[in-house]
């Protein structure tokens, strides 16, 4: 169904398997139930395959767009838990504790996920179980569903020991020895079993059994402050994802106001009706909960968004705050001019959104007393902006060069500033000098280097120069003068 709204090309029925690249030629990737009734498998080699099943049709597999998509997949699944994971390269696994009853209850939770998976054309087995092992087992070696807490045990004994989830060679080695079923690995010790194929078998028994448990790790970290909102008829307009958006942001501020916070990286989702999720992810360059102001930055993308057949929910996230209290921000002198501060952000952030992160940077103080060293450009939404101190140093020019300009100098010695500087065929004359301010090297990165010594000039014809010193008199090789910047 899925590749015939795509327009690609289908198998017609026919047994049909994905092909990928192996050590010893092509294997078989995946496999279409007509090619696993006529006994294929996946692993197995071309030509063995083509024996077993002449009339098998063969693509190429593509295992990074399959990733693509069952990243996609696990996203979507967001709209039944927040905490959902990839499972491996073909499942995913949805902790709906605490969830289920927004849904009516496991069974028809599940039955939502296959009847909304089939109509994105992907057959699915589901089921649901106590622990995720157990689910695994369940979907793919019982009959699905919601498996009962209290006919689980014997349901999970009745299964193959492939359902531990095994490498093959191990489950080939265990059925050799009379191991078929999980119920035949369960009533003999587990010492001999260990003996013979390791810890791997035992661990994944009492992982099953719910005797153990494994940490479960999400795709995404479901957020503290969050809003979701869903719909039984989909929005296809822009307008009504506006006023949608404009409500969740509301809410979510409401949040954040409630515990003194403030947003700096916003994630919204908005799910198709086809099964697509759009991810929008916008930050700020200052800690906000102005509703409107975060509504502008998603105004651009929402007027050119894809709706397809329209968006039936809507997720929005507050992935990334920080403190923010309330304060007086409408009367003058009310801690340095917070509002000015606030409207230089909201620039930022909206111009940040339309030319890119990349373009709209920000200068950010770096542990190094090399002026070259000292600061560092990057995107202003990213970072706290000021949450690092501006160490105090001596005076900086506004601009420094990118290459010091190479000079001579004629100085008293043996720490004099310049009197003379020449700059090619042309003589400057200073007029006044304040230094030298020795700056030593940073020994750990190139330790032979010499120190440098800065002069802050005023030549006669008014410019101000900043002009470094590389070394001493009496070392060598003798001292060179260059000009490191220029004050305004």
């Amino acid at each position: 169904m899925a590749a015939n709204r795509r327009g690609e090309p289908t198998h017609g029925g026919a047994p049909f398997a994905l092909l990928h690249p192996a050590a010893g030629g092509p294997r078989l990737y995946a496999l279409s139930p007509e090619a696993a009734i006529a006994k294929l498998r996946a692993g197995l080699g071309l030509a063995d395959a083509r024996a077993i099943c002449p009339s098998l049709v063969l693509a190429d597999a593509a295992p990074a767009r399959d990733r693509e998509a069952l990243e996609a997949l696990t996203l979507w699944c967001g709209r039944y838990t927040p905490w959902t994971a990839v499972d491996g390269d073909d499942g995913v696994i949805l902790d709906v504790t605490g969830c289920a009853h927004l849904f009516g209850g496991e069974t028809a939770l599940v039955a939502d996920v296959v009847q909304r998976l089939a109509a994105f054309g992907f057959a699915a087995r589901v089921a649901a179980a106590s622990n995720p092992h157990a689910a695994w087992a369940w979907a793919r070696f019982g009959a699905g569903g919601v498996l009962p807490a209290k006919l689980q045990a014997a349901a999970l004994l009745a299964l193959p020991v492939a359902a531990l989830r095994l490498p093959e060679p191990m489950v080939a080695g265990l059925a050799r020895l009379g191991f078929r079923t999980i119920a035949d690995l369960e009533r003999v010790p587990a010492a001999p079993v260990m003996a013979r194929f390791g810890a791997l078998p035992i661990e994944r028994l009492h992982l099953v059994r719910g005797r153990t448990r494994q940490p479960f790790t999400g795709f995404a970290a479901p957020a503290r402050y969050a809003v979701r909102f869903a719909w039984a008829e989909p929005l296809a307009t822009t307008e009504g994802l506006e006023a949608a958006l404009t409500e969740a942001l509301t809410r979510l501020c409401g949040q954040l106001e409630q515990a003194e916070e403030g947003v700096r990286r916003l994630v919204l989702e908005l799910a198709r009706l086809d099964g697509a999720v759009h991810r929008l992810e916008r930050r700020t360059s200052l800690a906000s909960r102005d509703a409107a102001a975060l509504a502008r930055l998603f105004q651009e993308d929402l007027a050119a968004l894809d709706v397809g057949f329209g968006i039936e929910c809507l997720r929005l996230a507050a992935t990334e705050t920080e403190r923010l209290r309330a304060r007086q921000v409408d009367l003058p002198g009310n801690g340095g001019g917070g509002s000015e501060a606030e409207a230089l952000a909201r620039l930022v952030d909206r111009l940040s959104v339309r030319l890119g992160p990349a373009r709209v940077q920000r200068l950010q103080p770096q542990d190094s007393h090399r002026p070259e060293r000292a600061q560092l450009l990057v995107p202003a939404v990213e970072g706290a902006a000021g949450a690092t101190a501006w160490p105090e140093r001596g005076p900086r020019p506004l601009r420094l060069l990118d290459e010091p300009l190479r000079l001579t100098a004629i100085a008293e010695l043996p720490d004099g500033p310049p009197l003379r500087l020449c700059l090619g065929p042309a003589v400057l004359p200073v007029a006044a000098a304040a230094g030298p301010e020795r700056i030593a090297p940073e020994w750990w990165r190139c330790p032979d280097a010499p120190s440098h010594d800065y002069y802050r000039l005023d030549l006669e014809d008014g410019r101000r120069w900043w002009v470094r010193r590389e070394g001493t008199y009496g070392d060598t090789p003798p001292p060179s003068w260059s000009l490191a910047g220029v004050f305004a």
